[in-house]
């Protein structure tokens, strides 16, 4: 299987599992701030993924329209973050509003949307299907992204200490969200790089924003929780599973390798 089919399919079921949880979470509540900021969160994600994608596979044909989507992906990244600061600040309960800290985190990301789309400061180039960044814009969108998400995680945690019942439980679930996306984007867009000295698995940390959006729609929508342990354990058995038919699929060529792989993923799912 090759690794850009592997690609589509993530990005394919990304988009629709982000848009179904979206409208779900929004049709809960319409007139719900968290739920609506949720909601702009989804099509925002659906809107990073697509467009990053399309700037990959459209590179080797169309370079111009790989540069165009690269800055769209970009921008769209730019605007998730502010739903994603009102949201994890106000959630489960809508915490007192920090006027001058709300409208800097709006205009600083909406001006970094707009020199995204319409100028070579933030994605400066596109090489072999990977993002190459203005040296000034580029590396303060990068740091900013990294930090806001560490802030929110820090927030959270916080929160946790604060709250009792299902308030602490579902916070509980937002935070375990927050740490899987926040981890999966250091080990693949900080690490790998300096590894690799590449970008091409960076994909990989965007697409791990949907497990945070999953467990927060969870929190939002059920009454009654399950543990947060029960839940982790799920999503644990779902990454390694994807890892190991990754490297079934795409990185074994041998056929009697391949056989003892596809068993031992079929016995970790059963046991799993």
């Amino acid at each position: 299987m090759d690794i850009n089919l592997i690609h589509e399919i993530i990005v394919v079921v990304i988009g629709v599992t982000s848009l179904w949880l979206g409208f779900l979470v929004y049709s809960s509540d319409f007139k719900g701030k968290i739920n609506q900021n949720f909601f702009l969160m989804t099509l925002f994600l659906f809107l990073w993924v697509t467009f990053g994608y399309f700037a990959q596979i459209a590179f080797s044909n169309e370079y111009f329209l790989s540069i165009i989507f690269a800055r769209i992906n970009i921008a769209a990244v730019c605007l998730f973050m502010i739903p994603f600061y009102f949201f994890a600040e106000n959630f489960p309960l809508e915490k007192k509003k920090n006027y001058l800290l709300d409208k800097f985190v709006v205009i600083f990301w909406l001006i970094l949307a707009f020199f995204s789309l319409f100028s070579d400061l933030v994605v400066a180039n596109v090489t072999n299907g990977e993002f190459i960044y203005g040296d000034i814009l580029g590396n303060i969108f990068l740091l900013s992204t990294l930090l806001l998400v560490l802030f929110e995680v820090i927030s959270v945690f916080k929160k946790i200490k604060k709250l009792q019942g299902q308030e602490q439980k579902k916070t509980k679930y937002l935070f375990a969200g927050l740490l899987i996306w926040f981890i999966f984007n250091v080990i693949f867009n900080i690490i790998s790089p300096l590894i690799f000295n590449s970008t091409k698995y960076a994909s990989f940390g965007d697409y791990s924003a949907i497990f945070f959006l999953s467990l927060a729609a969870y929190a939002i929508i059920k009454q009654q929780l399950f543990g947060i342990k029960v839940i982790l354990t799920y999503i644990l058995v779902a990454i390694i599973t994807t890892l190991l038919a990754v490297d079934l699929f795409v990185f074994t060529t041998t056929p009697s390798l391949k056989m003892m792989k596809f068993i031992t993923l079929l016995v970790f799912l059963y046991f799993g």
